[in-house]
């Protein structure tokens, strides 16, 4: 077969990556601290490879800002610099959002989600350009507008084919038009992986590549692609699917297959290289489509019911908790934002998911703890800004006054009810609040 074959494909776009599961592989703790040694082993083998020919040189990309930051935070300034060098040299690669959600994460959820690309921005120098969501089927529509407002060009998918319904044609380029009416190009890749697993990688072996390749062609063609690349990624797998580190052995076989002209050139490449190919598309040859992008795959959520429902309470009391103390919110209002953010991220429980198994009792248990502690702060905030809001002292005796709060946009018409103990003559030693006192589960009675 010539390197020319009979589809239009010229070269395969190769992007590799750790996909991040906060959970899954290893326990959430764990996880994070892999993550951090990927990041420093990424830096010392793109140094080492840096005299490897194009297109056969490494490069990493980070598929999420949050990895990146954590660390960041913990490096010296000669890593950071190392770091940095790598980014502007386009051999690391970067994203915008800080993880992969299920579709309950709320607008707000959605700007935090975002906020990290303009803190690695102006940390590195540099602009990101492309965001990404590995794994999920779909995500709220809204994100559409939340990322052309923060400089997204390109929104690149890889949904999971066991577990939903991908948007059609696929492979394919598409312009998703927001609620607002503005269009996002995506870029709808096949599920991460899938250059291990169409290319058969793993098998280390040209001649089992070139079978791939022709199997892969073959769809292409019967679907009518006409791209002059293919994207692909590739993890560890199939040792690490997930949470993998990079893969020292990855260049060795790039260059006998590039060697060998069995089929187009394989090229390392970064989100900000798709980008590059995508946006030389006409806008004419890219079809526009509307609507809610439907996430068919949080079945996490339902798993857990309990936790679920208070994770989107809390959203609700972080909201009320802003309004209420716009000018000095309380510390654990960030807190708690903090923990609701992780619950929503996509990962929930062991890929071992027997009920007995140590390891999935740690991660389930580790998940669902994020939204309890959560709702708790949340509730703390809520309570802390009422108290300073009617200028409560720490102790008092009897109620001088009953303070009513509309924490929402819209106008509520309320009966309430005061309880005859609040105002009803009582023993001193009943009479009495504390701070403390009003602070109890059993006066978190409120309607958000």
């Amino acid at each position: 077969m010539s390197r020319r074959s009979t589809s239009q494909v010229e070269e395969i776009l190769l992007l590799h990556h750790s996909h991040l599961d906060v959970g899954y592989t290893h326990s959430q703790p764990i996880v994070w601290e892999l993550q951090l040694e990927y990041l420093s082993q990424a830096v010392d083998w793109l140094e080492q490879t840096a005299g490897l020919p194009e297109p056969g040189r490494p490069k990493w990309t980070c598929e999420a800002t949050e990895p990146v930051r954590r660390w960041l935070a913990a490096a010296s300034e000669h890593e950071t610099d190392r770091f940095t060098s790598l980014v502007h040299q386009g051999r690391i690669g970067l994203s915008a959002l800080r993880w992969h959600v299920t579709a309950n994460v709320d607008h707000a959820g959605l700007e935090r989600l975002i906020a990290g690309k303009r803190e690695l921005e102006q940390r590195l120098n540099t602009s990101i350009r492309v965001a990404c969501q590995h794994d999920v089927n779909g995500v709220p529509w809204p994100l559409a507008d939340v990322l052309i407002d923060n400089g997204v060009e390109l929104y690149v998918t890889a949904i999971n084919p066991h577990l939903g319904r991908p948007v059609q044609p696929r492979p394919a380029v598409f312009r998703w038009q927001g609620p607002s009416g503005r269009a996002l190009r995506v870029f709808n890749g096949h599920a991460y992986t899938m250059f291990d697993q169409f290319l058969y990688a793993w098998d280390d072996s040209v001649d089992q590549m070139s079978v791939g390749w022709r199997e892969l062609e073959s769809r292409l063609l019967e679907t009518g692609y006409s791209l002059p690349f293919v994207y692909l990624t590739s993890t560890c797998s199939p040792v690490m699917w997930d949470n993998g580190p990079p893969n020292p052995f990855l260049p060795a076989l790039v260059a006998k297959w590039n060697e060998s002209e069995l089929g187009p050139i394989i090229r390392y490449a970064t989100f900000d290289d798709l980008l590059e190919r995508v946006s030389a598309v006409p806008d004419d040859d890219i079809k526009l489509q509307s609507g809610d992008w439907t996430d068919y795959w949080s079945f996490g959520l339902g798993s857990a019911p309990v936790a679920t429902a208070l994770n989107r309470r809390a959203k609700r009391l972080l909201t009320a908790a802003s309004t209420l103390s716009y000018q000095r919110p309380h510390s654990t209002s960030a807190q708690a934002a903090e923990l609701i953010d992780l619950y929503d991220e996509h990962t929930f429980g062991f890929w071992n998911t027997a009920d007995d198994h140590p390891q999935t009792q740690t991660i389930e248990t580790l998940k669902q703890s994020l939204a309890h502690e959560g709702y708790e702060l949340a509730s703390f905030a809520v309570m802390d800004a009422l108290e300073r809001l009617a200028g409560n002292p720490p102790a008092d005796r009897q109620i001088a006054a009953v303070l009513l709060c509309n924490t929402s946009p819209e106008p509520v018409v309320v009966r309430p009810e005061i309880p005859e103990s609040w105002v009803g003559e009582q023993p001193p030693s009943t009479s009495r609040t504390y701070r403390a006192s009003r602070m109890t589960y059993a006066n978190r009675t409120w309607e958000t």
